[in-house]
C-alpha cells in the first residue's frame, strides 16, 4: 500500500526553527585537557541562541554513534595552543548557522592545528558574515576548503539554490556509506516517494584545480550548474571536509542520513577514531519489519512459514493492525485478531515479537488523522485499544509500533506511544537511516522512542511499490543483496519494510535475500533482531559513560553503566594502537579496526592499548 512520507525534509533555511537545548553545554575545562581524546564541535556564542538546535542535532548524532565529543567557543579554542590541541582533538568541526562569522585569526590557528595532524570539517556557511553581520566577499575559511563559499556579494540572491546530490562515483558513495538504493542510475541522491531530492546549496568558487578524488559529490541545479557539494582534501598533515549542505539543520527536520553518513566517512573511515560501535555486540544489524493491515494476510502465514519467510533463525518486528474492519465500520475486512484472526495471530508468536500497527483498523485509523477528523484522544484510545488486544494474544508488553500508511503527525503520536509504553517505531521520515532520536521542527521528539526508518529503493520501500514501479525481480535481488552487505561492511543497523502477500511479487529475490541475511548471521557478522531488542542496545550504548584518554603512545578507555556492559563494543583503531590487556573482551578485526566486544555481565571495564610505531606493519 502507498505509504505517506510524514515528518519530510524541510527546505528552508534556518527560518522557522527556534533555540532549542536538551541539557546544559559540557563545562569548558573538559576539552582543555590534553590526555582526553575526543571531537570538538565549535560554535559563536553569539550565533548559538537562533541556531541551537543544530548543535543539539550535531550533538545527538555523534552520541549515537558512540563519539566522545565537546562543545568548545571559538574564542576560547583561539586562545589555546594549537600544536597541543592536535594530540588529543584529533577533528574540530564547524557546523552550519553557528558560525557564520569567525575571527580572521582563526584561519591561521586552524592552519597550525592541522599542520600538527589535526582535520576539521567545515560545513556550508563558516565564515560568510563579518562580526556586524553583513556578507563577506571571502570566507576566511576559504583557502582551507579550497573554495569559496560566501558568494553573496557577487552573486546576490543567486548565492544560494536548491541542487540535486550526484556523487562522483559508486566508489565515492559507498565510501560516504549511503545505503543501497538511495542513488539512481546517475548517482543521485533520491527519498522514499519523493524520488531526486533537492537540497539548499551555495553556488561556491572553486580557488584552484581539486586535489585529485577530492570532490566527492557534486550540487546539481534545475540548469545544469555543477558545484562541490561534498569534499575530503589533504592539508598540511590533516584532512579538510567540506560539506555544501546545511547538516544540521537536515538533521533537526527529519532528514539524519546525510550528516550521520557524512561524519561517520569521516571520523571512522578518514581519520580513525577510537569510538563504541553503534549496534548490537558491534555487529550490523537488519531489522525485518512485516505490516500484518488487513483480513486478506490470514491465508498469507501459513505459505510464509514453509517457504521460511517466517522463520525462528530471522526474529522479526510483526505489526498487525487488530481490528475486525479496515476502511470502514462493518466491511469484516479486518485482521480481526479477537475473533476470525485470532489461531492465525497465534501463528506468529514464534517468529518475532508482535508490534501494534496503529489503531484498530488500517485505513480508517490513518484516513481520520489525515483529514483531521481525529482528535489527540481519538488517536490514543484507538492506538491503546490495537494495543491491548494484541498483548491479550502474546501475553506480553507491546512495544513495537508502525503507523498506517506512514501517518505519524510528530510530535503528537510519538508522544502518545510515550505514554502507553511503547519504545520504538517504524518511521518514513530519515528515510535510509538509522534508527535514532529523530528530531522534528528543530526538537529532539523523544528520548525514550526510538525511530526506525526504512531503507527504499528509489521511490519504493515496500515490495508492493516496487512491483508496482516496474521493478525487476532481479534489481530487488541486488538491492537487498547489497543492503546485507552494507550492514556486515559499515556495522550499522536498518530496517527492511514490506508485507506477507507482497513477498508473491519477487519470492526467488525474497527466498535468495532471507537465505543470506541467515548465512551472515550464522557467520556472526549480522544480527537479526525485532525493533524492540535493537532498542535496547541502542539505549544501553546511550547509557554508558566512556572516555579515552592517551598516555604517551597508550591509550586507556574507560566504560561505565549501571545496568551493565555486556554486548558493548569498542572499535580501536589498528594503526595506532595494539592490544594489551583483552580480560572479559571478545576481539574481531577488519582492516581498520580492533573490535573488543564485553564478553562479561559487569558494569565497569577499562583497558589499556599500546602504541605502536607509526608506519609500522599492522599485528595480524
Amino acid at each position: 500500500m502507498k505509504k505517506l512520507v510524514i515528518g519530510c525534509i524541510s527546505f528552508l533555511l534556518f527560518l522557522s526553527c527556534g533555540p532549542f537545548r536538551f541539557h546544559p553545554l559540557p563545562p569548558d575545562q573538559r576539552w582543555r585537557d590534553p590526555s582526553t581524546q575526543s571531537v570538538l564541535l565549535l560554535y559563536d556564542e553569539v550565533q548559538l541562541g537562533a541556531a541551537a538546535y543544530v548543535l543539539e542535532a550535531y550533538k545527538s548524532v555523534l552520541t549515537e554513534e558512540g563519539v566522545a565529543w565537546d562543545t568548545v567557543e571559538i574564542k576560547r579554542l583561539l586562545a589555546t595552543n594549537p600544536r597541543t590541541l592536535a594530540q588529543s582533538k584529533p577533528a574540530i568541526i564547524c557546523p552550519d548557522g553557528l558560525l557564520q562569522h569567525v575571527p580572521e585569526s582563526a584561519a591561521h590557528w586552524l592552519k597550525d592545528y592541522l599542520a600538527s595532524g589535526g582535520s576539521i570539517a567545515v560545513v556550508y556557511d563558516v565564515g560568510v558574515k563579518d562580526e556586524k553581520g553583513f556578507y563577506l566577499a571571502k570566507s576566511p575559511m576559504a583557502e582551507l576548503a579550497g573554495l569559496n563559499f560566501a558568494t553573496y556579494p557577487a552573486l546576490r540572491g543567486a548565492a544560494y539554490t536548491t541542487a540535486g546530490l550526484q556523487f562522483s562515483s559508486p566508489q565515492a558513495s559507498d565510501f560516504l556509506q549511503i545505503p543501497p538504493g538511495k542513488t539512481d542510475s546517475q548517482g543521485f541522491l533520491n527519498g522514499y516517494s519523493y524520488g531526486r531530492l533537492r537540497y539548499p546549496i551555495t553556488r561556491n568558487e572553486p580557488l584552484g584545480p581539486p586535489q585529485e578524488g577530492a570532490i566527492l559529490a557534486s550540487a546539481i541545479t534545475d540548469r545544469g550548474e555543477r558545484y562541490p557539494a561534498v569534499t575530503l582534501r589533504r592539508y598540511a598533515a590533516g584532512h579538510v571536509l567540506y560539506v555544501n549542505l546545511p547538516l544540521g539543520h537536515l538533521k533537526a527536520n527529519a532528514d539524519d542520513l546525510p550528516l550521520r553518513s557524512i561524519l561517520r566517512a569521516f571520523l571512522f573511515s578518514t581519520l580513525e577514531i577510537p569510538h563504541l560501535v553503534n549496534g548490537p555486540n558491534g555487529q550490523g544489524s537488519l531489522v525485518i519489519n512485516w505490516h500484518i493491515d488487513a483480513g486478506n494476510e490470514r491465508t498469507e502465514i501459513e505459505p510464509a512459514i514453509r517457504n521460511r519467510t517466517l522463520d525462528e533463525e530471522l526474529p522479526a518486528s510483526i505489526h498487525i493492525t487488530a481490528g475486525d474492519f479496515r476502511d470502514t465500520p462493518g466491511d469484516g475486512l479486518g485482521f480481526d485478531a479477537a475473533g476470525r484472526g485470532l489461531e492465525a495471530a497465534k501463528h506468529f508468536l514464534p517468529f518475532g515479537v508482535i508490534g501494534s500497527h496503529g489503531g484498530w483498523a488500517h485505513n480508517w485509523f490513518a484516513d481520520r488523522i489525515q483529514k483531521g477528523q481525529f482528535s489527540r484522544t481519538d488517536i490514543h484510545a484507538n492506538i491503546a485499544r490495537n494495543k491491548a488486544c494484541l498483548e491479550a494474544i502474546c501475553g506480553y508488553p507491546i512495544t513495537e509500533y508502525s503507523a498506517p500508511v506512514g501517518v505519524h503527525p510528530q510530535p503528537m503520536v510519538t508522544d502518545i506511544l510515550d505514554e502507553l509504553g511503547f519504545r520504538s517505531y517504524y518511521y518514513t521520515g530519515d528515510n535510509g537511516s538509522a534508527p535514532n532520536r529523530t528530531f522534528s521542527g528543530g526538537k529532539m521528539v523523544s528520548t525514550k522512542v526510538i525511530a526506525f526508518p526504512m531503507l527504499s529503493l528509489g521511490k519504493s520501500a515496500s515490495l508492493y511499490e516496487m512491483k508496482r514501479e516496474g521493478i525487476t525481480e532481479a534489481e530487488v535481488r541486488r538491492w537487498l543483496k547489497d543492503s546485507v552487505d552494507y550492514l556486515v561492511k559499515n556495522r550499522s543497523t536498518r530496517l527492511f519494510y514490506s508485507h506477507l502477500h507482497d513477498v508473491n511479487d519477487y519470492p526467488s529475490a525474497m527466498h535468495d535475500f532471507l537465505d543470506y541475511a541467515r548465512q551472515k548471521q550464522r557467520e556472526k557478522v549480522l544480527s537479526i533482531q525485532p525493533m524492540s531488542q535493537v532498542t535496547q542496545s541502542f539505549q544501553k550504548l546511550l547509557n554508558t559513560t566512556f572516555s579515552f584518554t592517551q598516555d604517551g603512545s597508550r591509550l586507556h578507555f574507560n566504560l561505565k553503566n549501571p545496568d551493565g556492559l555486556q554486548g558493548i563494543t569498542v572499535a580501536i583503531p589498528r594503526r595506532k594502537f595494539n592490544i594489551i590487556n583483552s580480560k572479559n573482551l571478545s576481539i574481531s578485526k577488519d582492516t581498520t579496526y580492533y573490535y573488543l566486544t564485553i564478553n562479561q555481565d559487569i558494569k565497569k571495564h577499562s583497558a589499556t592499548l599500546g602504541g605502536l610505531i607509526p608506519g609500522a606493519p599492522l599485528p595480524k
